[in-house]
């Protein structure tokens, strides 16, 4: 009887619902691994209506692999990667009326020479894989 009294007195255990879970995030894919590659001789432009010239000292960002063959592309024809690149720094200023603003120069210039850089080795028979061009130092002459 005191077994029949104990059980009617005690409280049921109450387990608490569980949380909402909240949706799970999709997990973004780690970026590829770069490595970066410098280019010696810069490209010079003269720029239109008496704008002056332009000389820019180009870097390109390379996926890493593990044979490094668009690094030894870049290393061993650097002219035929940056042969009309004056060609798509003048029409980058067409396209966007940046002219010598230097800021505006700044922000249009490296998306234009990736495409034209790309294309270059496409037709060099490389793979296209430059990930990102980056000016590495630039001089503005009027």
């Amino acid at each position: 009887m005191l077994v029949a009294s104990v059980l009617a007195v005690t409280q049921p255990v109450v387990v608490p619902p569980e949380p909402d879970q909240a949706p799970a995030e999709p997990v973004e894919a780690a970026p590829p691994s770069r490595m970066y590659h410098a280019f010696l001789s810069p490209v010079t432009v003269s720029l239109p209506a008496n704008g002056g010239r332009l000389n820019v000292l180009l870097g390109a960002a390379l996926p890493q692999t593990a044979d490094r063959a668009l690094e030894k592309t870049l290393q061993d024809n650097p002219d035929a990667v940056l042969a009309n690149l004056a060609t798509a720094i003048l029409d980058a200023i067409d396209t966007t009326g940046a002219g010598a603003d230097p800021v505006q120069l700044y922000k249009v210039l490296p998306p234009s020479l990736q495409v034209a850089m790309n294309a270059n080795l496409a037709a060099m028979g490389a793979p296209p894989d430059i990930l990102e061009v980056l000016i590495l130092d630039w001089a503005l002459v009027p």
